[in-house]
Parts: structure tokens; C-alpha cells; sequence
């Protein structure tokens, strides 16, 4: 153990300035006491939405976030309106605002392109000023029920991609176009 001396120290039958001593005596004390420095093993612990993987130190998120961190909310799913076929008839898969809104991923809620599209995931066609209100907006679906089977072939629209997506006007009396203008 260190002797004090007029001023300094000995330590192994060297002479040390005392201040240099206490401060090593000092610095051994504080890293003696400091518990082991550990980083944190997944960022922002996952923000309690997700479970961190240890010791990858990477957070596999709960059902409705992503990001490194799970901090993003994911935004309702609906068969894409466009999107690059993965196989002969195999198209439209679902992706986020079926790729006509954007996610704001703060409240988990698509915003789709104005007067275009509506509906949680964007999924449905809109009306065209919502038909003036002199107008139901219908689904394909709806319209393709409505054909006269006397005449021709009557063609199922019930198992088609689009069939509940796909909507327009059926103007009241009087009114026409797109809009019932």
C-alpha cells in the first residue's frame, strides 16, 4: 500500500507525486465500482413491441410493427390495384395501401390518393364526387348480378380479384356520367 511522504508516495520503491497517487488510487476505486458496461442488446428495447434476440441483438416485432426498433405501425393489407405477376394468373398479391396510399406510420392508417381510392387499405375504387348525391355507388359485383339472364350469357363476377373493389355510379332519374352529373 502506498506510504505518504512530505507530498508523495511510494509505490514499488518509486517516488510518486501524492495528487497522481489519489488520482490513481481514485480511478481504481471508480472502475472497481462501476458494474460491467454493457450496450443494450437490441435497440430501444424494442420499444416493448417486439422481442429483442440475444445475443443477435435484433427485435422481432409483435403483430402490427416493423422497423429495427418496433417503432413503425404497419398499415392495413389489400390485394395491390398494380403490381409485378409472380406467375401466370397470379398477380394483385396484398401489400400495404394496396400500393395506392401511404402509411403513416405513426397511426397505422393509410392515406389514399384523393378521390381515387377509399377504404382502410385503400382497396376500393371511389365514386367520382361521390356521384353528386344524386347517385348509389355500387360494386362491380353488384352491376354484373344485375344483367338481364334472358339475354346472352350471364358471366359470375363473384370470384374475380376486383369484384368487391371496383366501384361506380347508378344515377338516379334524370342524371348520367361517371358522376351523375
Amino acid at each position: 500500500s502506498p506510504v505518504a511522504s512530505a507530498g508523495a508516495c511510494r509505490m514499488g520503491g518509486l517516488r510518486r507525486p501524492r495528487v497522481l497517487s489519489l488520482i490513481q488510487t481514485a480511478g481504481v476505486l471508480l472502475i472497481s465500482s462501476v458494474p460491467e458496461a454493457r450496450a443494450q442488446p437490441c435497440p430501444n428495447l424494442c420499444n416493448a413491441h417486439g422481442q429483442c434476440s440475444d445475443p443477435d441483438g435484433v427485435c422481432d416485432c409483435y403483430e402490427g410493427w416493423t422497423g429495427a426498433d418496433c417503432s413503425l405501425m404497419i398499415c392495413p393489407y389489400g390485394p395491390a390495384w398494380a403490381d409485378k405477376a409472380i406467375a401466370v394468373d397470379t398477380a394483385h398479391q396484398d401489400m400495404e395501401c394496396s400500393n395506392r396510399g401511404l402509411c403513416n406510420r405513426g397511426t397505422g392508417v393509410c392515406s389514399c390518393e384523393d378521390d381515387r381510392f377509399e377504404g382502410a387499405a385503400c382497396e376500393r375504387k371511389s365514386c367520382a364526387s361521390d356521384c353528386l348525391t344524386v347517385g348509389r355507388c355500387l360494386s362491380m359485383e353488384y352491376y354484373a348480378s344485375q344483367k338481364d339472364s334472358g339475354e346472352g350469357t350471364v358471366y359470375t363476377y363473384e370470384d374475380i380479384w376486383d369484384a368487391e373493389m371496383m366501384y361506380g355510379c347508378v344515377c338516379d332519374d334524370g342524371y348520367f356520367g361517371p358522376d351523375c352529373s
